[in-house]
């Protein structure tokens, strides 16, 4: 399955002492659907149907000394 997405994102990195928290969110969008194939040419039945854009929301965690880390 092979499609092309666009995933523009925002970050907001907040520095907590020893550690950076990390919130990211953004719009996940494919303009194209791909085609399911199977690799030995099969037929495929009831193939899924699958919508790759919609927003997304990740939490992340950085660990070290928050002055050196480049915000």
């Amino acid at each position: 399955y092979q499609t092309f997405t666009v995933a523009p994102t925002l970050t907001i990195n907040i520095p907590i002492e020893f550690l950076v928290l990390s919130l990211r969110g953004g719009y996940q969008w494919s303009p194209f659907q791909g085609n399911w194939k199977l690799k030995d040419g099969a037929n495929l039945v009831n193939p899924p149907d699958v919508n790759l854009s919609g927003p997304f929301v990740s939490i992340g965690l950085m660990f070290g000394d928050v002055e050196k880390i480049n915000l």
